[in-house]
């Protein structure tokens, strides 16, 4: 099967106008049909008979990657991209980062007590749908306890003014 009809496919079975932008950026590969996908390290999206996604982590070692920033910092992420989603959890204090590079690929760092990068799909399908559906927007959306600021990279002044004290206190706390 195409690529092409196996993305149009899993889109029409979970009517879910987000999915193409996920497979694409995430790098996905179907296996078979248009049911299971797959990434570089063999972690899997799986659409259920029951119409829900479920993603199943791999338990194999990474050892070759097509992404030359996979195991690159946070600074050199950003200089490579376009748009940033970044969640803050303000009760134990860790954040997450959603970087849309040049090459429309999608990275995705986690933070606690040091970054960790990490392949998007293991950020699980609320955040990945989420991603979808706020690329490219320039918002902030705050509750108690979260806060998720989406941006174009890198920040300029023209921001929306309540996104730019976020973005500033990321970039002071962790140095970049």
């Amino acid at each position: 099967m195409r690529r092409s009809s196996a993305i149009a496919s899993a889109k029409w079975f979970l009517n879910a106008a987000w999915l193409p932008f996920i497979i694409d950026s995430c790098h996905l590969k179907h296996v078979d049909n248009w049911t299971v996908w797959r990434d570089e390290a063999d972690n899997r999206l799986v659409l259920t008979e029951n119409r829900k996604i479920r993603i199943y982590p791999s338990n194999k070692e990474e050892l070759t990657t097509s992404d030359i920033y996979r195991f690159a910092g946070p600074y050199e992420i950003a200089r490579h991209s376009y748009w940033l989603m970044a969640l803050v959890n303000e009760i134990d204090k860790t954040h997450q980062l959603w970087f849309l590079g040049n090459d429309d690929r999608l990275r995705f760092l986690k933070h606690d007590n040091g970054y960790k990068n990490m392949l998007p799909l293991l950020s699980g399908t609320k955040a990945l749908k989420q991603v979808a559906e706020l690329a490219g927007t320039i918002s902030i959306q705050a509750n108690k306890e979260i806060i998720i600021a989406t941006t174009t990279w890198p920040p300029t002044t023209s921001l929306h003014a309540s996104v730019d004290p976020i973005l500033k206190r990321l970039q002071n706390k962790h140095g970049w």
